[in-house]
């Protein structure tokens, strides 16, 4: 039987019939407020803490109508009939409603009464605000009359004031409404409030829960909605509830949408974020929060033939693994807040299987696990990692409901409370971390210990493993401790086989990292440690057909033979070969017993036979019903272990069947045995010897996720990262014909395999210095595995094939490296498959260059591919600015364009521009939408047309649309007005392509013009082709000299500006910026807004609202000022570096016509370049900018990022800190008006700092307060 169905295409579970069986759940939320709801509404809020900061009451363990919750009523108001947009709590007739369950959203939907409804249940992207997004609209033919009723009851705060100690909890909050915000308080707590407001004005609210449900009624029949009215009650003291009622008529058809807003913070928060969050701002965040998860998924993406793989690997798998490293374990509808902290295994594991999709969390994790690690080599089993951060801010009166404060003391337990695997895992962990980002420096980062002192990361991982040498029993086998992985079967604190295969395992890991480090003294050491863990764990362990569970305390062995018991263990022969410790001929037996003992539909048992005998020697897993939890039940975590195994000895069959047994998206037709979600692994299955045999429980949040993804990735599928490259080594099933896998690496785009013919033969190992980017895999097996230790490169013709990513002004790279003649057909290939997906089969693209090394035969390459493809190429068949190609895609009203050119980057570089209809920048979804074109052809797929044949057939037309380009700006300055005033002006072009165009312009409006630097020369005369201070020292001289106006200068493809005054000072774009908006505005009489970027004076910002206007900040990235421009028919856009756009032209940057505006500028105003600034900065006053940037690694930057964007680091730079925004880079936004930024640029391997502030010296110092935090 099925409930509901994979909409794949958009990421969501649609479950269509709503009466399940159990609770299925979604996690909303990507930060520190995040929440856990169901299929109805039901679930709670939380900020940071699921036990000591709950926003939401809930009550767990229902029937599964899990409550309350998160609730809209309707209300007819002709009828008095109402109901939810959930099914639950009201329950009218199921066929109504059907829920969606998307990637960190929730989606409600109903149509009854002729009024279809949907609610959005999201977490705001920057702030800790919970959206509700309500549509509602009239589809019965008549006009209606409607309540709507927002609902959700508020917690103590704490869990345990939530449930018990009434005498305190019902007297320590309060709640009060004002100006359309219900606050809660925690009266207790100095920083605890909580808000609940809308979009509206309300007509009616509650804030008692007691008084909005009425008496000896609930949730189902509240009393406000069945009567229509809101008491408007508040009181301190009390069950506290935030309800907001509209009433809303609706003509047939008429639809309206309304917000529900809850956060952290008190009334004044409410306000800010009420205004804040705009349906327009809505929709963004709802859309910036797809895309957060887009790019995770774009990671690592298969086309197999298992459908139930795919759905799982490409969306469900990732998402549940990235859920449970983002949040506690102790955050379900199962663990419901009891616990805070982190378990030290479950931890571990999970950070290792999300390094490709969630670096900087999986690092941070690494340090927070390595931080409560002692110096003995054990880890805490389950800890805060508050524990070893700096104090906290304490509130200033004492509370009964504060968080407990540990004693230090007491937070570092003994031995006879440490688990023997917790810190076993980390070492694995740690070193598949290094190998998928190429962090090295990390192992020699210097961190502290739980109990302190401090060693570096590789120092900690020593420790571990010595302290597993040391805890061994009289057989020489891994002592337990207080349990291993399996904590009820602890064998009374004996010796674990499972730790012994996990000590080699982890050596094994150890060793590996110890010789890509260069210390070969503990290569030797610690192989030769492993051989000794090896050969006792063979001569011991070995029960004639499989390996034994370990030894009790009294010497007894589990899991013989002779064992009519607990006779064969998941754990012991699986990692038995994982590990390596078993040879081939011991490894296939003891697999064969665990397929033979264990396997059954559902997945495989833990052990079997269950234990029936109660023996406290072996541990309380005897206790145990049998067929449930650790006791014979289908444990999903250790599967994927045995999928590992059989895909080390070459059996592809066999772990895809065991694959499939436990696959959730493969039971979506058996919801009447499983019960629980299909889109999520759950803790366990019920085994054979339980009646309830099938029935899976407890979801989310497992590490079986983890596992699941990472063995069906890494061993089945076989993509796996090394320190230097990447390992092509896939066993699958013999009837299998291909498959592939589209894989990222290294924060790169995907490559081409550049070798097909493979079919399941040797394994290959991928150079990292040839595919720093990523990886795609292609290949079929016979279920063979591919030899262990094979390493190739994969090349063709000498050259090894290289990533394709676009950035934040397109897709740059180092000539002869990455831009190749190949990936420039591959990027063409993409945007023709792109096309042809759109509708636009056949048309028109306009391709041109600049003059750059190789930039002509680039855009000839790319317009044999765009020829091959069935499009007609109109090639620009002169260098060009890229202006003018943007102009002609306007123009000639054509779909897309493409220029080649690298902008302002150094000689080495190309890249390609792409542009989209109206002549716009390529925006990053259009952008992402070729690259996963790309990621689809390989080189030999690419279809082309010999250029010349293509031109002499008329398929390829050439045009220099110059003469256009030029009228078009000349219509819009006062050509007169220049012609009048004699101007003199210099340009510099920076050996680009502007001399032409602008000289042009500007002696047809009868200036004397001067150019220096128009030679053709592609090294750009040894310096940088981007107009700064330093490379204009020759303009600023020339214009001195000759006393010209003005000196003009434009980057290599003349989109950004440089300029230098009268007096032969540079302009910095800042300036030009705040120059152009003041002149449009004051002397043309313009009027409208505009847009900079996060790094550009805010000078604007005064100046617009002076006049009337608005200042719209955006992200690094003209695409984004164009579409805002676009949005808001802004006058002006412009970014700190030079680039600039003004309404009525191009919606992108040209140097040259904002040139030829600041030309009309000098000669309508009459007045200096530097007379008309004073004017400005006596009206509006002087800001002073500084700016740097440091060349960065991908190591250097990862830490970076971690500190800043994980660990949330920032310097003190000794003024008032207003709001910090991490939406692009970390900026800083002070109280007195100044800011600072700190960014990772999108174009180049730099680090960008820029800070704004009241005096020079402020600027400076913040610069100076990164530099020294973060050590520059």
């Amino acid at each position: 039987m099925r409930y509901g169905y994979f909409d794949t295409e958009h990421r969501e579970y649609v479950i269509e019939r709503v009466d399940l069986p159990v609770s299925w759940t979604n996690y909303i939320g990507l930060k520190d407020m995040y929440g856990v709801f169901n299929h109805t509404a039901g679930g709670y809020l939380l900020y940071q803490s699921p036990e000591y900061h709950r926003i939401t009451r809930f009550r767990p363990n229902g029937v599964p109508m899990d409550g309350p919750g998160h609730y809209v009523y309707l209300r007819d108001e002709e009828t008095g009939d109402f109901w939810t947009v959930s099914w639950q709590p009201v329950g009218k007739p199921m066929e109504h409603y059907s829920c969606r369950h998307g990637l960190s959203y929730v989606k409600y939907r109903c149509g009854y009464g002729g009024i279809q409804a949907e609610q959005t249940l999201f977490v705001a992207m920057d702030d800790p605000v919970e959206i509700w997004d309500v549509r509602l609209r009239n589809d019965s033919g008549r006009p209606r009359r409607l309540s709507v009723y927002g609902y959700l009851e508020f917690s103590f705060h704490h869990i345990d004031m939530d449930n018990k100690n009434f005498q305190m909890s019902l007297y320590a909050s309060g709640s009060r409404y004002e100006d359309g915000v219900i606050e809660h308080d925690l009266y207790y707590e100095e920083d605890g409030y909580q808000f609940f407001t809308a979009n509206f004005a309300p007509d009616g609210f509650e804030s008692l829960r007691d008084k909005f449900i009425g008496p000896y009624r609930t949730e189902r029949n509240p009393l406000a909605v069945e009567t229509g009215k809101c008491g408007g009650s508040f009181e301190k003291g009390g069950n506290h509830c935030g309800c907001l009622q509209k009433f809303v008529e609706l003509q047939p058809g008429e639809e309206v949408r309304l917000l529900f807003l809850l956060g952290e913070g008190g009334v004044d928060a409410g306000r800010s974020m009420r205004e804040k969050y705009t349906v327009e701002k809505v929709d963004e965040d709802f859309a910036r929060t797809a895309a957060f998860w887009e790019e995770k998924l774009r990671c690592l993406q298969v086309s197999t033939p298992n459908e139930g793989m795919n759905t799982e690997l490409n969306i469900w798998n990732l998402y549940q693994s990235e859920i449970n490293v983002m949040f506690s374990r102790f955050t379900s509808f199962i663990e419901v807040g009891g616990r805070v902290g982190l378990g030290y295994r479950d931890t571990t594991q999970d950070a290792m299987m999300v390094p490709h999709s969630n670096p900087d969390k999986c690092r941070g994790r690494l340090v927070e696990l390595l931080k409560a690690l002692t110096r003995e080599g054990y880890g805490l089993h389950l800890f805060e990692p508050r524990w070893f951060e700096q104090e906290e801010k304490q509130q200033s009166f004492k509370s009964p409901t504060v968080i407990p404060t540990p004693d230090k003391s007491q937070i570092v337990h003994g031995l006879k409370d440490a688990c023997a695997d917790d810190a076993l895992w980390l070492v694995a962990s740690i070193v598949q971390y290094i190998r998928e980002t190429g962090d090295l420096s990390f192992a020699d980062q210097v961190l502290t210990y739980a109990d302190g002192g401090e060693g570096t990361v590789y120092a900690h991982m020593q420790r571990i493993l010595d302290f597993s040498a040391r805890q061994v029993g009289r057989n020489g086998i891994c002592k337990g401790l207080r349990a291993d992985w399996n904590d009820c079967l602890n064998l009374g604190g004996g010796e674990s086989a499972m730790v012994s295969f996990l000590h080699y395992w982890a050596i094994g890991h150890f060793a590996a990292l110890a010789e890509r480090l260069g210390r070969s003294g503990d290569v030797a050491r610690y192989r030769k440690m492993g051989e000794v863990v090896r050969e006792i764990a063979q001569r011991v362990l070995w029960d004639g057909r499989w390996y034994i569970r370990g030894i009790t305390a009294g010497g007894r062995k589990i899991g013989t033979q002779q064992d009519t018991e607990g006779r064969v263990h998941m754990e012991s022969n699986t990692w038995a070969v994982l590990s390596g410790v078993a040879d081939r001929e011991r490894g296939l037996s003891a697999m064969d017993s665990v397929d033979e003992y264990l396997y059954t539909e559902y997945g495989l048992l833990l052990n079997a036979p269950s234990f029936r005998t109660v023996d406290d020697s072996i541990g309380f897993v005897t206790w145990v019903y049998p067929g449930l939890k650790e006791n014979g039940a289908i444990f999903s975590h250790p599967n994927p272990w045995a999928w590992c195994a059989e895909a080390v000895l070459g059996r592809g069959s066999r772990a895809m069947k065991f694959y499939n047994a436990l696959c959730p998206a493969l039971q979506n037709d058996k919801i009447e045995i499983r019960e629980s979600e299909p889109y999520a692994y759950c803790q366990f299955v019920v085994g054979r010897d339980h009646t309830a045999f099938g029935r899976a429980r407890h979801p989310f949040m497992t590490g079986s996720a983890g596992w699941a993804y990472y063995a069906a990735t890494q061993y089945l599928l076989g993509v796996r990262p090394d320190f230097d490259g990447m390992t092509v080594d896939p066993c699958v099933p013999a009837d299998w014909k291909e498959f592939s896998v589209v894989r990222r690496w290294r924060g790169g785009g995907v490559p081409d395999p550049c070798d097909k013919s493979r079919r399941g033969g040797e394994g290959h190992r991928v150079p990292a210095d040839g595919w720093p980017g990523g990886l795609r895999s292609a290949g079929a097996a016979g279920g063979q595995r591919m030899p262990r230790g094979s390493r190739y490169g994969l090349k063709k013709k000498g050259k090894v094939c290289a990533m394709i990513q676009f950035g934040t002004g397109g897709w740059r790279a180092v000539i002869a490296d990455e831009f190749t003649k190949e990936n420039i057909r591959l990027v063409a290939a993409g945007l023709c498959r792109l096309m042809d997906l759109e509708g636009h089969a056949g048309a028109t693209v306009c391709v041109g260059y600049d003059r750059r090394f190789l930039s002509k035969e680039s855009a000839h390459w790319a317009a044999e591919v765009l020829a091959g493809y069935g499009y007609r190429p109109l090639v620009v068949n002169r260098s060009a600015p890229t202006p003018l190609i943007m102009f002609t895609v306007r123009q000639m009203e054509l779909p897309y364009g493409m220029a080649i050119t690298a902008s302002h980057n150094p000689a080495i570089y190309n890249g390609i521009k792409v542009f989209t209809a109206g002549g716009r920048d390529a925006d990053q979804t259009v952008t992402g939408k070729i690259e996963e074109q790309i990621a689809l052809l390989r080189p030999g797929e690419v279809r082309s047309l010999d250029y010349d044949q293509a031109l002499s057939q008329g398929i390829i037309q050439e045009v220099y649309p110059f003469n256009e380009y030029i009228d078009s700006i000349l219509q819009f300055v006062d050509a007169g007005k220049i012609k009048d005033s004699r101007l003199r002006v210099a340009i510099d072009p920076m050996y680009g392509v502007s001399q032409s165009c602008l000289r042009t312009i500007l002696l047809t409006c009868r200036c004397d013009v001067d150019v220096i630097h128009e030679q053709h020369d592609t090294l750009f005369g040894g310096r940088m082709p981007a107009p700064s201070a330093e490379a204009l020292q020759p303009l600023s001289q020339y214009v001195k000299d000759n006393r010209c106006h003005l000196g003009i200068a434009t980057d290599g493809d003349a989109d950004r500006l440089g300029v230098i005054d009268e007096n032969g000072n540079y302009l910095h774009p800042n300036t030009l910026l705040v120059l152009l908006y003041y002149y449009l505005l004051r002397y043309r009489g313009w009027s409208g807004p505009c847009v900079r970027n996060n790094s550009t004076t805010h000078l604007l910002d005064r100046m617009a609202a002076d006049m009337g206007e608005e200042c719209h900040e955006v992200p690094v990235g003209f695409k984004h000022i164009s579409a805002k421009m676009v949005e808001t028919n802004a006058v002006i856009g412009g970014e700190s570096s030079g680039g600039m756009a003004v309404r009525g032209h191009i919606a992108g940057k040209d140097g040259i016509y904002a040139a030829a505006l600041l030309v009309e500028m000098l000669a309508v105003t009459g007045k200096s370049v530097s007379r008309l600034y004073r004017e400005i900065t006596e009206k509006y006053g002087t800001l002073y900018y500084a700016d740097g940037s440091f060349t960065m690694t991908a190591a250097r930057k990862a830490a970076l990022q971690e500190r800043l964007f994980v660990r949330m680091e920032l310097p003190d730079f000794g003024t008032p800190v207003e709001r910090v925004s991490r939406e692009d880079g970390c900026k800083i936004y002070f109280a007195d008006g100044s800011w600072t930024i700190c960014r990772f640029s999108g174009t180049e391997p730099l680090l960008r700092l820029a800070a704004e502030g009241n005096t020079q010296s402020q600027a400076e110092n913040c610069l100076r307060a990164w530099q020294q935090a973060l050590e520059l």
